[in-house]
């Protein structure tokens, strides 16, 4: 019995060595935890080693490496045989439970912004660098503008962040006589107010020739709530950006096998995504995203955009959301949000037809049509195909407006 623990003990203690456990075994984000558990192996060892004559105590290590060992079986098994997306999703959710491996930080004036120098977890955008030091994705850039460059700020949401920005200014760029930055503002989660908070306070000052304002999808966290909630605008809706930790958040960590049944039973791991740490919990009156007076705030934001804007002497393009035309197959809250974003691109074109000179419409929303269907991964956001799409439609844009 002593030889056969001994023999498992050591095993087990090679495995678990980090180098050894990363290579094998490891998924995500590798911590000092790895090397604790082998310090603590190695320390049994030793015991076992002493403990000639405690059958109880070599049986308790037996059983302990009985349980080790299987979580090691099934973490070797689920590499070999899981499908990449789903190992994807579980090995996010573990690493979420940690709040410094979030990709995002908190803001006074912008609620949050991404970490310099942190890589987006599972980022599907075209860019796939770090956020740069402004907490934004792409290049680092400065606040004076090169002399004989046109400059445009991309605003926006997850539609925004995922890439078209840094194809846009490629394609510009092809321009022999013309040069072009372009500086990707989208993070996702950001409505119509975050916006508004970093044009006025940030950006209105950076010597913009254009803007282009691509946006309204997450206003769908202001629908359908109660009118007394509703009066409380964003309030009601956005925390102060603070990650939270599951109770069980050491399991999880710790274990695959715990992460992925807690995962294949349908448990909210709500906690582990942005709007966790943005959100407050609350629940919903109806679902029939029919009160458009709850889009007042987005209209108005988007109108105080404008008037700053006019008087920098900054052009402005307001940019229609596309999505998906086929929705008979989707469920009724899919339904929902496709209806929620035709609303809020109906609201821009409106305000371009009422605004006077220096604003635009590019209506991404007609411009993609059946063809583009297949290019969605889920209800709004776009392949690489489609976003070069988009980047392709946006530059032609700019193009006739400044010339």
């Amino acid at each position: 019995l002593q030889k056969l623990t001994l023999f498992w003990s050591i095993l087990l203690t090679v495995i678990s060595l980090p180098p050894a456990f990363s290579f094998l075994l490891g998924f995500g984000i590798q911590d000092s935890s790895t090397w604790v558990l082998s310090v603590i192996l190695f320390s049994l060892t030793i015991s076992i080693i002493i403990a000639k004559e405690s059958p109880k105590y070599l049986a308790t290590c037996l059983g302990l490496f009985a349980v080790l060992s299987f979580e090691y079986s099934f973490r070797i098994a689920m590499r070999l045989l899981a499908p990449p997306k789903m190992l994807s999703t579980l090995t996010k959710i573990g690493d979420m439970t940690e709040t410094r491996n979030h990709s995002y930080s908190g803001h006074p004036f912008f609620h949050y912004l991404g970490k310099p120098g942190k890589r987006l977890s599972n980022n599907e955008g075209g860019f796939d660098g770090p956020f740069n030091k402004h907490g934004h994705i792409g290049k680092n850039f400065t606040k004076n503008k090169v002399k004989g460059k046109v400059r445009i700020l991309a605003f926006g949401g997850s539609t925004t962040r995922s890439g078209y920005p840094y194809l846009l200014e490629k394609k510009l760029n092809f321009d022999k006589f013309q040069k072009y930055e372009v500086f990707n503002l989208g993070l996702d989660g950001y409505t119509s107010a975050h916006i508004l908070s970093m044009f006025a306070l940030k950006f209105q000052h950076w010597d913009a020739d254009l803007i282009v304002l691509h946006t309204g999808w997450n206003e769908r966290d202001l629908r359908n709530t109660n009118s007394a909630k509703q009066q409380l605008g964003y309030n009601a809706v956005f925390k102060s950006f603070s990650p939270v930790r599951p109770s069980d958040y050491f399991f999880i960590k710790s274990s695959f096998f715990y992460r992925s049944v807690r995962h294949w039973l349908g448990s909210n791991n709500y906690w582990a995504s942005l709007e966790g740490a943005v959100l407050r919990p609350r629940s919903f009156e109806n679902k029939n995203w029919e009160d458009l007076t709850e889009l007042s705030p987005f209209r108005k934001n988007i109108s105080t955009i404008i008037a700053l804007a006019k008087l920098r002497n900054i052009k402005v393009i307001l940019s229609t959301i596309p999505h998906k035309i086929e929705i008979e197959n989707l469920d009724l809250e899919a339904q929902g949000v496709i209806k929620h974003i035709k609303q809020t691109n109906q609201i821009l074109r409106d305000l371009a037809a009422k605004s006077k000179g220096k604003v635009f419409l590019l209506d991404l929303e007609k411009v993609f049509d059946q063809e583009m269907e297949a290019h969605y991964y889920d209800l709004g956001h776009l392949d690489k195909v489609g976003r070069q799409k988009k980047a392709d439609s946006t530059a032609n844009k700019i193009l006739t407006i400044l010339r």
